[in-house]
């Protein structure tokens, strides 16, 4: 039986070794790939690359094709390995070269990525369409930009769906009239200045009329000069009126590429709830559905303005518990690293910091709470 024994384990080895030597030794095995597609003639072929390779490779940032393909060769199937023939690609492409072939399909095709990866970036793409949304357009009765929260919001109520294979500015467009139709939402108007010569003045006033511009200020001495608002989708037919009515001698410039309502409560969170709600009241979807309005955080009662002795107000800031002479101050005041700072305070529940407590903070400690919860 001990002999038996010993021919079972014997044969049993030999049968192991015998099917480990029939497994190919030479077979490639293509992890971490990313397929690109490209259906041509009614034929699929397809290229197996590696990730995040191949928008490297189409930016430019990566010019080495070695970088980029894990295998050299055209197919119908990666997953089943299956090679495209030269028939087909001559049918295909009119040509034979692999080389020319993998380049196209990597310039052209479409890059199949996991669920998760598409995801991703579509949550990225409805974010940036939606920003662009935002920084683009305000609600023409209180002239004030949209949150992007608000916009996100109400697109997805409104069922809009992005494309990965379009740009964020060309859905931009798209989302733009989908909530015109149900928000009170315009693009904001530009800012421009036109100069010419004195004498062409009058004569591109006229023509200029036609796009309907909001005149701020006009002077006609040695050069006709004109700062106006436009809406952005004339600005192309402003520019070809001034090359064609002054031969290219005058000029049109951007002064500011979105015009939007300026003051203190568009940053100081006391009456941020407020501004909230309203732009919650006047969004009504289709349906008639009304978006939750976001609650703001708890702020404390802002002090009362300060009056001078003659009795007319003053211009304060209610966050930072300041107050200044003249309009030009107080519009500095809101771009400055004190106003940040108390605003973050004040999300925070702390009290403000009056300017000179601010000034005896090190450059470090500032940013340090800076970066906190960013």
């Amino acid at each position: 039986s001990t002999q038996s024994n010993m021919g079972d384990i014997g044969s049993a080895e030999e049968e192991e070794t015998r099917t480990m030597l029939q497994q190919p030794v030479n077979q490639v095995r293509l992890t971490n790939v990313a397929v690109v597609r490209l259906k041509k003639q009614g034929i699929r072929f397809e290229i197996a690359c590696y990730k995040n390779k191949v928008s490297n490779w189409r930016s430019g940032v990566e010019r080495d094709i070695d970088e980029v393909l894990q295998v050299h060769s055209v197919f119908t199937n990666v997953s089943k390995g299956i090679l495209a023939n030269k028939k087909e690609l001559m049918t295909a492409f009119g040509t034979e070269d692999q080389e020319t072939v993998l380049k196209l399909i990597l310039d052209k095709g479409e890059v199949q990525v996991s669920e998760k990866e598409r995801q991703i970036l579509y949550e990225q793409m409805y974010t940036d369409v939606a920003t662009l949304v935002a920084q683009k357009c305000i609600n023409p009765d209180t002239q004030r930009p949209f949150t992007v929260a608000l916009i996100e919001r109400t697109l997805r109520e409104l069922h809009f769906t992005v494309k990965l294979s379009q740009t964020a500015k060309q859905q931009a467009l798209d989302a733009i009239r989908l909530l015109s139709s149900h928000i009170p939402i315009v693009r904001a108007q530009m800012r421009l200045r036109l100069s010419c010569r004195a004498k062409e003045g009058p004569f591109i006033k006229e023509k200029l009329m036609r796009f309907e511009p909001t005149v701020e200020s006009e002077e006609a001495a040695a050069n006709f000069v004109m700062t106006f608002l436009a809406d952005p989708g004339c600005f192309r037919g402003i520019d070809e009126l001034l090359i064609q009515g002054t031969k290219r001698i005058g000029s049109v410039e951007i002064l500011n590429p979105c015009v939007v309502a300026e003051g203190e409560s568009r940053l100081d969170l006391t009456t941020r709830k407020h501004d909230l709600n309203e732009e919650f009241a006047s969004v009504v979807i289709s349906d008639g559905t009304v978006p939750t309005p976001a609650v703001a955080p708890p702020v404390a009662p802002a002090p009362r303005a300060a009056v001078s002795v003659a009795g007319s107000k003053r211009l304060t800031c209610n966050n930072c518990n300041c107050s200044f002479d003249s309009a030009e101050d107080h519009r500095a005041h809101f771009k400055s690293d004190l106003h940040r700072y108390n605003l973050k305070r004040k999300m925070k529940n702390l009290s403000p910091l009056s300017p000179e407590m601010f000034e005896d903070l090190s450059l470090e400690e500032r940013d340090a709470f800076f970066m906190q919860d960013s």
